[in-house]
């Protein structure tokens, strides 16, 4: 079977050794961090995370998980998992699926029908409304939404 994850909003630090860990430890107090277990030594932190000690190192990002946990991510995955939530985007995703709701009943409708004001308001930035919109499309052996 496959999965999609979930589209959580999460807080990250990037870390840069060269920096200190002063950054860090405001960062980390922050997020109301504890770091009582936490090794901090030339240049690497041990991390003590759900699975066990993890280490990050320089160029690492350190996360603060769903559940206020925290471990260290790879540049290379953190970069193909995650982009920057604009704070705006908390707010708008609710107002745009009550918009959608209240323009018709037929949710397809709904969005056939938003999809220009939704690309002249930018919300293009949002394809998680479009993927929608054409994945209610495709079951309904309409075809692609661009192509309506």
């Amino acid at each position: 079977m496959k999965f999609r994850k979930k589209p959580v909003v999460i807080e990250a630090y990037k870390y840069q050794a060269e920096l200190g860990n002063n950054r860090l430890m405001n960062w980390l107090a922050q997020q109301g961090a504890t770091v009582k277990d936490w090794l901090f030594f030339d240049g690497e932190i041990t991390i003590p995370t759900l699975e066990g000690k993890m280490k990050a190192i320089d160029g690492d990002w350190i996360i603060r998980g769903v559940k206020g946990e925290f471990y260290p991510c790879k540049p290379d995955i953190f970069a193909a998992t995650a982009d920057l939530a604009l704070a705006h985007e908390e707010q708008e995703k609710p107002q745009i699926t009550r918009r959608l709701v209240e323009a018709a009943p037929n949710l397809l409708e709904a969005c056939i029908r938003l999809l220009p004001h939704a690309v002249a308001a930018r919300y293009e930035e949002h394809p998680d409304i479009l993927f929608a919109a054409d994945a209610i499309a495709k079951a309904e052996g309409r075809g692609s939404i661009s192509a309506l």
